[in-house]
């Protein structure tokens, strides 16, 4: 018994982040009907990592999949059929692309009023770049996300998407709305776009009283943490990753390294002055660090819990 067992869901997305929500929903139990184009999704040949291999393991893993040429009249009608029957439909064609095709939502709400629509656009269903082609990359760009990652004083590197970040909010959207439905009848229109997405994931940046920022979390040079208790280090065979911010567990880092004379040490007797000299400390640490194997450190900083 799985918690949306006998929900139905057509998805007539492509690529990854409409269709990943469809994925999670048939996770949970959905019955989820996968439309693709004759010849397929434009994803099942592309050459990036997100390519055939990675479409049907990943993408349409527990979906039903049925071809439908939706510039067909045949093809539309029994389209139709499916969203007259179903619980939610998804799309995330570019915007007014379902509209002339016959899905979208004025379309659904008239065959289907308790449907739960959702529309998984670029950058948003309005605005001056609504219908301009878009993939995640440049949503994370536009967010200044690329900007951020290339590390302190670095250029900028393109170094995440987050496709399936929308994916999750859309399914997440998409189970508020089965609860507002269970307690009213109404479908509802979702739009969950990439740049919303993005924007979200992005939402630790904050303005304080005098609308200036308030600090942001910054990657170091080299890439490999926000300060020295925060970040990747290289062992004598591989890499370790800590996080010991708090003071307690700062204290069992330093015992469990036996660096206890760094609990002494003026430079790092608070985390502001740990902050202040994090290149002093991360080299201290870096240096001890290769000494021993991922294993050994693995084992020694679990004993001593230190994260």
């Amino acid at each position: 018994m799985y918690a949306l067992d006998g929900l139905k869901v057509v998805d007539f997305g492509d690529w990854l982040a409409g269709p990943y929500a469809g994925r999670l929903l048939a996770d949970m139990g959905a019955s989820v009907t996968k439309i693709e184009p004759p010849g397929g999704l434009t994803i099942r040949p592309s050459s990036t990592a997100f390519g055939a291999n990675t479409n049907l393991k990943y993408i349409v893993r527990g979906m039903r999949d049925v071809c439908l040429d939706l510039k067909h009249p045949e093809g539309i009608e029994v389209a139709h059929k499916l969203i007259a029957d179903a619980d939610v439909i998804a799309q995330n064609m570019r915007v007014g692309v379902a509209d002339r095709l016959g899905i979208g939502y004025e379309d659904v709400k008239r065959i289907n009023p308790r449907a739960i629509y959702v529309f998984s656009p670029g950058f948003g269903a309005v605005g001056p770049r609504a219908r301009q082609p878009s993939f995640e990359p440049l949503n994370s760009a536009f967010a200044g996300i690329h900007y951020r990652s290339g590390g302190e004083g670095n250029p900028p590197a393109q170094g995440i998407s987050l496709d399936a970040y929308c994916g999750l909010l859309a399914a997440c959207g998409t189970l508020m709305a089965l609860i507002h439905r269970q307690k009213t009848g109404e479908g509802q229109y979702l739009d969950v776009s990439q740049l919303a997405s993005v924007m979200y994931y992005t939402s630790e940046t904050y303005r304080k009283g005098d609308r200036s920022l308030g600090p942001l979390p910054v990657l170091d040079k080299d890439q490999l943490g926000f300060g020295s208790l925060d970040r990747l280090y290289k062992t004598s065979d591989g890499w370790i990753a800590i996080c010991c911010e708090k003071e307690y567990e700062w204290q069992k880092l330093c015992n469990a390294m036996g660096l206890t004379r760094l609990l002494s040490d003026p430079r790092f007797g608070t985390a502001v002055e740990r902050g202040t000299n994090a290149d002093q400390l991360a080299a201290i640490l870096a240096d001890e660090f290769t000494q021993r194997t991922s294993q050994d450190w693995f084992a020694t900083l679990d004993t001593a819990g230190a994260p």
